[in-house]
């Protein structure tokens, strides 16, 4: 896995480490590693959500405030996740 998908090492203890590598947040659909980025502007929001162990990357692009880009990606992540695991 490239470094910026690896969480950061924080100083205040040793092998304590923090969700966040280098940009991306870190985090797992049902157990299965997650990078995230995501944004937005007023009107606009967008998240990018990788899968790098199993060559799976979910862009999710949105034009309304209210819009949840995170859970559409997650769904679509659990779909294709569930579907390759049968």
């Amino acid at each position: 896995m490239a470094r910026v998908h690896i969480p950061v090492g924080l100083t205040g203890g040793i092998g304590q480490t923090y969700g966040y590598g280098f940009g991306w947040q870190l985090d797992s659909v049902d157990g299965t590693g997650e990078c995230i980025m995501e944004g937005s502007l007023p009107g606009f929001r967008a998240e990018m959500a990788r899968f790098p162990n199993d060559s799976l990357t979910v862009i999710v692009l949105t034009n309304a405030d209210g819009a949840q880009p995170e859970a559409i990606a997650k769904a679509v992540a659990r779909t294709y996740l569930s579907a390759r695991n049968r």
